[in-house]
């Protein structure tokens, strides 16, 4: 169960890193969006004549920073991008989401920040 300090400092972090994925994709726009609970995201590829390809999106995870008495990385804000190896096209997901960082650490083998 959460104390009201670490759902408050949840709060913050989840709209700040939000905010800060919204903020991608005025600066960086993706060719796609997509949603944050695939892994994989087929486009027509244009390098592979149109043809259905599979584009491997991988977890970033964000480490909430100490707040008060909460310790860093109490919590997480993940959201999945990737890039085609055949054509380069980019994929985001636009919204992230929060998790607890004590259940539910960044995958093994993703990228992690």
């Amino acid at each position: 169960m959460l104390s009201t300090e670490e759902k408050a400092v949840g709060r913050v972090f989840r709209d700040a890193a939000q905010a800060e994925l919204v903020q991608s994709f005025e600066i960086d726009p993706p060719d796609h969006t997509v949603p944050v609970v695939i892994s994989v995201y087929r486009h027509a590829c244009p390098r592979r004549q149109g043809r259905s390809t599979a584009l491997e999106l991988k977890e970033i995870y964000l480490y909430s920073p100490a707040g008060g008495d909460v310790p860093a990385g109490r919590f997480g804000f993940l959201y999945k991008q990737g890039r085609c190896r055949y054509c380069g096209a980019s994929a985001r997901s636009r919204l992230g989401r929060l998790v607890d960082g004590y259940d539910r650490p960044p995958l093994s083998g993703r990228v992690a920040r």
